[in-house]
């Protein structure tokens, strides 16, 4: 049988006597149970279901209060802790110290159990908007949501991975999904200006980022430090542009694959981002110049003085050249270089600055490898592995006549013909250009 709810006059009346009760360390008079005249007032007109629902609440209630004043001990005693005593800058400072060691796909849910451990603590954690500026796939999409609005306008690290098994905050493996990627660039794209380290290695697998793309430039940030944009799939004409605007200064990695992009946005990024530590472009296409930029021949001069590794695979001219024109890089580098020929043909022999860069690689280490085949005509051992893709009719008049002669000191040259390699029947072009190869 259902107890009735008690009413309020109740409430208070059994409130009273318990608290009465246990003022003076007594057990609850009996009084309230036999009908008989009570300490506290007259019983006569209680019910007896009331009066059990009157306990029940008032226990309820007791117990409220006892959590109350336990909670306000703790407090009182935790405000002495000498924890307590750092000024909230430090204790933000340790924290974020401590973060800086937890996974990307933890930092999230690590961040939002440590603002469970006090209100101080809370208080502390989301008054510093830096400390959720990490986004990353793995994490449901209302972790991400919280985590743009808490993060306010500081800097974004933002990463999409695939699916996979990752060590969770006990240490133990587990399965993480991951958010689709189309969905992840939609969440992540109006934030472009906040950018700081960002990885999207499957852009444009949906129609998202596809829709977004045509209508948006990607804004890079003075903040923005690395770049990884790739398309995911085969190029194609329909695939939209991908837009810069502005300029990063402090960029130390750079990495585009597949995508459409204008050559002045390349050119104008790369001679601003004098710290450049890792560049790596490949199959890109390059559009023709946008309408609102002067109509000038020249380029800014690109100089990476810091670069350490270089990847350039199958570049048009129109963004190879103004990045090669004046790179010098050390014999420390690591270098990878794929071109296709066909497009070297018909250049203008006296701006030829691919050329002028490969004979700069010959220069510093003062000799070359050069192995032939039917399909290509790979350099080496440099400080770059150079492979020159296409006929050899095309690339060993090019190599003979058109880059070694910029070399601007001695060098020697180690011509490796295998002629398995070369084919059945060389043309007597290739034949006669091995003849005069330099010795």
């Amino acid at each position: 049988m259902p107890i009735k709810p008690a009413s309020f006059s109740t409430v208070n009346y059994v409130c009273q006597c318990l608290l009465n009760d246990i003022q003076s360390k007594n057990a609850l008079s009996l009084e309230l149970f036999d009908g008989t005249q009570a300490s506290c007032g007259s019983t006569q007109n209680l019910d007896l279901d009331e009066l059990r629902a009157g306990i029940l609440e008032t226990v309820d209630l007791l117990k409220y209060q006892l959590l109350e004043r336990a909670a306000a001990v703790g407090q009182s005693r935790n405000s002495v802790l000498p924890i307590r005593r750092l000024p909230p800058e430090v204790l933000s400072l340790a924290i974020s110290y401590a973060m800086a060691e937890i996974d990307n796909h933890n930092h999230q849910r690590r961040l939002i159990q440590l603002s469970t451990v006090s209100g101080w603590w809370r208080t502390v954690i989301l008054e510093n908007a830096s400390l959720w500026g990490v986004i990353h796939s793995k994490d449901p999409e209302w972790i991400i949501s919280l985590a743009l609005d808490r993060s306010k306008e500081s800097p974004l690290t933002v990463v999409w991975e695939a699916p996979s098994k990752t060590r969770n905050l006990t240490g133990s493996e587990s399965y993480r999904c991951s958010i689709e990627p189309g969905d992840f660039f939609k969440l992540v794209s109006p934030h472009t200006g906040r950018w700081r380290d960002t990885t999207l290695p499957k852009l444009g697998s949906e129609g998202t980022s596809t829709e977004w793309l045509k209508q948006h430039r990607i804004q890079v940030s003075q903040h923005l430090r690395q770049l990884n944009l790739c398309w995911d799939g085969p190029l194609s004409p329909k695939n939209p542009v991908t837009g810069f605007s502005g300029l990063a200064e402090h960029l130390s990695e750079l990495k585009l694959h597949k995508l459409h992009v204008y050559s002045a946005d390349i050119t104008r990024i790369l001679a601003a981002s004098s710290q450049l530590v890792s560049l790596n472009l490949e199959s890109l296409v390059a559009l023709g110049e946008q309408t609102n930029q002067p109509n000038d021949a020249s380029h800014p001069t690109v100089d990476l003085p810091n670069l350490t590794n270089l990847t350039l695979k199958w570049l048009p001219s129109s963004i190879l050249d103004p990045i090669v024109q004046s790179l010098h890089p050390t014999t420390e580098a690591e270098v990878s270089i794929v071109h296709d020929m066909a497009i070297q043909r018909n250049h203008d022999k006296t701006s030829d600055a691919f050329a002028s860069f490969v004979a700069r690689l010959i220069t510093s280490e003062r000799w070359v490898a050069v192995l032939p085949t039917s399909t290509n005509v790979t350099l080496g051992p440099l400080p770059a592995k150079v492979e020159l893709r296409g006929p050899l009719s095309a690339t060993l008049p090019w190599l003979r006549l058109r880059c070694l002669p910029q070399t601007t000191q001695g060098y020697s040259v180690e011509l490796i013909i295998k002629s398995d390699k070369l084919g059945s029947n060389p043309e007597p072009v290739v034949i006669e250009h091995l003849k005069h190869f330099p010795k």
